[in-house]
């Protein structure tokens, strides 16, 4: 079965997704990122993700292509075309692409937005607790996220209580 992505205001395959070669975030990774977390079928704090988004893209100036509400109905699309509970949805905003490679800033273009979801894959309870053989194993966005809170004094088990019941309190967590 194919993964169905969101693609500059299209879902296809991931097939066949394609971006132009000289598209700025390909070639000077100019753009933004963001993920929203997604447990149960219900995206995780959603605004605030779309917010930052927002805002990651007003300081590099690259007009948000959506209002929040678009957001907000893309993410629920995406959310019910994968079927993993436990979803990882990406967003990725380019400045676009011009017809020319130049440094120079260019105005007026498309943004690109790219939306994809993976299945939400977390490190075991043992995982956290003992750590791993190989690093690798653990995606690499979590290694300070929640490290400096485990690391403190008696924390561990507080931290890995919370870890382990996440998913299964989600509607006990905020819109």
């Amino acid at each position: 079965m194919s993964q169905t992505v969101f693609l500059n205001g299209k879902w296809l395959p991931i097939e066949e997704a394609m971006i132009p070669v000289l598209d700025r975030g390909f070639i000077y990774g100019d753009g933004v990122y963001e993920l929203i977390p997604v447990y149960a079928k219900k995206p995780f704090r959603a605004r605030e993700h779309l917010q930052r988004l927002a805002n990651s893209l007003a300081e590099i100036r690259i007009d948000n292509p959506y209002t929040e509400s678009q957001w907000l109905t893309l993410v629920d699309q995406i959310v019910a075309k994968h079927p993993a509970a436990d979803q990882a949805i990406y967003f990725q905003v380019t400045r676009g692409a011009p017809l020319k490679r130049d440094h120079v800033f260019p105005v007026g273009l498309t943004p690109t937005v790219f939306m994809m979801s993976n299945q939400l894959t977390r490190p075991t309870a043992a995982q956290y607790e003992n750590g791993v053989a190989d690093q690798t194993l653990l995606d690499p966005t979590t290694w300070t996220l929640d490290q400096f809170g485990m690391d403190r004094p008696g924390n561990a088990e507080i931290q890995l209580d919370l870890f382990l019941s996440y998913g299964s309190n989600v509607p006990l967590y905020p819109e």
